[in-house]
């Protein structure tokens, strides 16, 4: 998955798919920290391959808690 997304918008539309389900998942604490782990870690690849971050506040904001 971590190749697949490039671009700031494609990390932005995981996230919304995703956001929903963090609610859901985090009595399961394994799960929570691989969900996190892998959008740190995606939002890390889309930063360097693109020059600047347009979409950061949102994503920090889902991201944050």
């Amino acid at each position: 998955m971590q190749h697949i997304v490039k671009t700031e918008e494609q990390l932005l539309f995981l996230c919304h798919l995703l956001g929903p389900f963090f609610p859901r998942v985090e009595r399961d604490t394994c799960l929570m920290v691989d969900m996190a782990k892998l959008l740190f870690n995606l939002l890390v690849e889309v930063d360097h391959s693109v020059s600047e971050l347009r979409y950061i506040d949102q994503i920090c904001d889902m991201l944050y808690p």
